[in-house]
């Protein structure tokens, strides 16, 4: 399948801006069951814009507008053509001694993903009887959207997840984010996930 995208940012200034200086991760990855044919970035005002991968393998593009300027547009457009995956039989084995090693980055806990006790017990009932990693993945998904409610302003980019877990409400970013801490807690049976920019 053939997916066209286009990301788009205006940015409105109320007064003369004389630098601006960014970094823009849009383009799509390319993976076993996807791949980029066409990417094309274009800035408003005009300036050069110079790509280089990161740690990850993303591809970064960063511009300087250097001039007065109360308006900047940033288009990014791509194409991509996707085929479906196979459907894994049993969805990954839980135990894999290579995951450490391979995935150490992402199952590190950080200042915002630390396990607690509480989340730990929380993990482990979570994951109690699923056999494969993508069911306990789903597991912890669901857990964590049955824990947790919606609450505008009840947190903010920095809020830990064992405050999260403790008021048992939050935003988009600790149902999505915050999450991480719990596959972290699960001891042996890791989930690997990519870190948010945080």
């Amino acid at each position: 399948m053939r997916i066209a995208l286009r990301y788009l940012t205006t940015f409105t200034y109320d007064t003369d801006v004389s630098e601006s200086h960014n970094a823009l991760r849009a383009c799509p990855a390319d993976n076993a069951h996807q791949r980029t044919l066409r990417y094309a970035v274009e800035v408003d005002p005009a300036t050069r814009v110079v790509s280089h991968r990161d740690y990850w393998g993303t591809r970064v593009d960063s511009f300087g507008v250097v001039g007065k300027h109360t308006r900047l547009t940033i288009v990014a457009d791509a194409e991509v053509e996707t085929t479906a995956p196979p459907s894994a039989a049993d969805g990954g084995a839980w135990v894999d001694s290579r995951y450490p090693h391979e995935h150490h980055e992402y199952l590190s806990p950080t200042p915002h993903a630390t396990s607690t006790e509480v989340i730990a017990d929380f993990a482990t009932d979570a994951v109690a009887g699923t056999v494969t990693l993508t069911d306990a993945a789903l597991a912890i998904q669901a857990a964590v959207g049955e824990r947790l409610s919606y609450a505008p302003g009840t947190t903010v980019v920095g809020t830990s997840a064992a405050e999260v877990f403790d008021h048992r409400r939050g935003v988009c970013q600790d149902e999505q984010f915050r999450p991480r801490a719990v596959p972290v807690s699960a001891g042996p049976k890791r989930i690997p996930q990519r870190p948010c920019f945080q």
